[in-house]
């Protein structure tokens, strides 16, 4: 994922990816405000902040 991303010239933290990698593998969505951290990593992301 971390490599599909930086070919496309999206750098992000190894948290991060570890986060979205993780939330993919078992269909979770995750919930942060950093909504940003997490384009184009293919996971759902919800910012609680924003209801």
């Amino acid at each position: 994922m971390r490599g599909s991303l930086r070919r496309r010239g999206m750098t992000r933290s190894q948290p991060d990816m570890f986060i979205a990698a993780t939330a993919l593998v078992h269909g979770c969505v995750v919930a942060t405000r950093n909504v940003k951290d997490f384009e184009g990593c293919g996971v759902d992301v919800l910012n609680p902040w924003e209801f």
